[in-house]
Formats: structure tokens, sequence, C-alpha cells
């Protein structure tokens, strides 16, 4: 499914912008490997399974660490609103049953 939602170069590297400390914007490239522990938790859930956990754990490591929390959690939200906006508007349709009677 992440093929649906990224492009992906090789199947297993995508390149995205980063906002770095001082404003500037760099592309970076992210590569989906074995070494990657959260890519190797999630890559088999379904969309919603992979969304609660990764909610989940950011939240955990919010809980854990609140001087982070305070400084930059609501950048960090606004940021990734762009992203979830750009979703295919397939994935908040109901899915279709599967019914065989």
């Amino acid at each position: 499914m992440v093929s649906d939602l990224l492009p992906l170069e090789d199947g297993l590297k995508y390149r995205y912008d980063f906002q770095a400390a001082h404003g500037q914007v760099e592309k970076r490239d992210a590569v989906l490997s074995e070494s990657d522990g959260v890519w190797t938790d999630v890559r088999h859930l379904h969309m919603r399974d992979a969304i609660d956990r990764l909610m989940g754990d950011f939240n955990g490591f919010l809980k854990e660490h609140g001087g982070f929390s305070a400084r930059c959690a609501p950048s960090l939200w606004s940021a990734r609103r762009p992203i979830i906006l750009t979703l295919p508007i397939r994935l908040s349709e109901p899915a279709p049953s599967h019914s065989t009677t």
C-alpha cells in the first residue's frame, strides 16, 4: 500500500522536503529497509492500524519528552496537515462489502 501513497524509487526509497531548524527547505531521501524498525513494525498493517500505532508511539514519545512536546508538537502537526490532505479521497470512503451471500 505504501507504493500507492508515495512515489518510490527502486521500490524502497522516496524523496521528501524537510524544513530545517533555520527555516530552509531541504530535499532528503528515506530508505525503507529491514534496518528501519518503524517500517518493519507497520509495513504489513492495515492503514488504520498503522496510523493508530504511529500515533500511539508519537504520543508516548511526547509524554516521555515533555520539553520537546511544549516546544515542537504544534509545528509538527501543522507540518503534517498538507500531507494528510493530499491522500487520495478513496481512503476516507467506506470499503465495499465483500460478502459472498
